[in-house]
C-alpha cells in the first residue's frame, strides 16, 4: 500500500483525492491547505485525511 500526502485541496487535490481512493494500492493519509476553509470542505469530503498544519508535516509523514 502507498501512502499520499496532498498539498493543496483546492479543484486538482480534490481530483488527485477522488482518484487516489478509487485506486486498490493507494491511501490517502494526509492533506494540508494554507486556506482553512478549503481545508475544512476537503476533510467533510474525504473524512479518513488527517489534516496537516505546514506543508512540512505533509512530506515528513512517515506515512507517506
Amino acid at each position: 500500500m502507498i501512502g499520499v500526502g496532498i498539498i493543496g485541496t483546492g479543484r486538482m487535490g480534490n481530483a488527485h483525492a477522488g482518484n487516489l481512493s478509487k485506486h486498490p494500492h493507494a491511501r490517502l493519509v494526509t492533506a494540508y491547505d494554507i486556506n482553512p476553509a478549503q481545508m475544512d470542505a476537503f476533510v467533510k469530503k474525504f473524512p479518513e485525511v488527517k489534516t496537516a498544519a505546514s506543508v512540512g508535516e505533509v512530506v515528513n509523514n512517515p506515512g507517506v
